[in-house]
C-alpha cells in the first residue's frame, strides 16, 4: 500500500509541475483571456435556463440571441487557438 501511495504522490507531483510549466509558456494576457472565455460560457449556459423553465418574453429571447452570439465568437477564438498549437507542435516534430 505504500508504494501505491508513493506512486501515486510522484505522478501527481510531476503533473503538477507540467501544468505549472505549460501555464508559464502561455503569455499571461491569453491566461486571462482564456479565463474571460469560460466566464462567459458559463454565463451563457446560464442564460438558457429561462427556457427550460419555459419563462417567455422578449428580454430572455434577446438575452439568448446575445449568448449565442457571444459562444459563436468564442468559438471561433478557440478554433483559431487550437489551429495555432496544431501548427506549432506540427512543426515542432519535422526533422
Amino acid at each position: 500500500m505504500q508504494k501505491l501511495l508513493c506512486y501515486f504522490d510522484a505522478f501527481h507531483t510531476r503533473r503538477r509541475n507540467s501544468m505549472a510549466e505549460e501555464e508559464k509558456r502561455i503569455p499571461r494576457r491569453s491566461l486571462i483571456w482564456i479565463r474571460v472565455e469560460d466566464v462567459l460560457t458559463i454565463l451563457c449556459i446560464i442564460s438558457l435556463w429561462p427556457t427550460v423553465f419555459r419563462v417567455k418574453g422578449t428580454g430572455y429571447t434577446i438575452m439568448q440571441v446575445a449568448a449565442l452570439a457571444v459562444l459563436v465568437v468564442i468559438l471561433v477564438f478557440r478554433v483559431r487557438r487550437l489551429h495555432v498549437a496544431r501548427s506549432r507542435t506540427r512543426d515542432k516534430t519535422l526533422f
